[in-house]
């Protein structure tokens, strides 16, 4: 891994999503193996001007993706709120949407 051929920013990407994967309990070598995975992505990206928070979204949110079980994601299943329904008087719609 060449970590000293990226930016500032790839770099300080590494390191959060690298300390986020240490937190979660993910050994040396499923470390190497992730970032080793994504390193050539973010190097190539970057030479187009891509960020890796702007190519995979927040370090920590990505290296948290690898531990689904210890970041379980609300159920998706159960019934979501309720919509209110519009109201439908023309001048409350015209006034919703000229806003």
């Amino acid at each position: 891994m060449d970590i000293q051929n990226l930016t500032k920013k790839n770099q300080e990407f590494i390191h959060i999503a690298t300390n986020q994967l240490i937190k979660d309990g993910k050994s040396d070598q499923e470390i190497k193996d992730i970032l080793g995975n994504v390193i050539p992505e973010l190097l190539e990206n970057q030479k187009k001007g891509i960020t890796g928070r702007s190519l995979l979204g927040a370090p920590t949110v990505w290296a948290a993706s690898f531990s689904p079980e210890k970041h379980p994601q609300p159920n998706s299943d159960k019934t979501s709120k309720e919509v209110p329904e519009t109201d439908k008087t023309p001048w409350k719609m015209w006034l919703d949407t000229s806003l």
